[in-house]
């Protein structure tokens, strides 16, 4: 049985695409509880208002960048705000997705 009150990914660095809401923001909100940074992305920037009030609820150890993950350049600048924030990267989830 592990241990619930485990800080077990602190000095972690972890990027979630979709994170904004539904099983991205999920992961975003387990990571953080587990002593994680979290950097998350969403679709565009009119995700931007959202993203400040998740922020606000999730607090310091978590930042947003506006990425489309069907664009190179998007995925290019998020590394370098994953890298220049937090100079190295643990986890990666790959959450993003379209609705059909």
């Amino acid at each position: 049985m592990s241990d619930l009150g485990a800080q077990r990914l602190t000095g972690k660095v972890a990027f979630v695409s979709g994170g904004l809401r539904g099983i991205g923001l999920a992961c975003v909100e387990r990571f953080l509880a587990e002593g994680a940074e979290v950097v998350l992305s969403d679709l565009d920037a009119r995700e931007s208002v959202l993203a400040g009030e998740v922020l606000g609820r999730l607090g310091q150890a978590a930042s947003y960048v506006q990425a489309n993950v069907t664009r190179e350049e998007d995925w290019q600048r998020a590394r370098e705000v994953v890298q220049s924030r937090h100079g190295k990267l643990h986890i990666l989830v790959n959450n993003a997705g379209i609705d059909l």
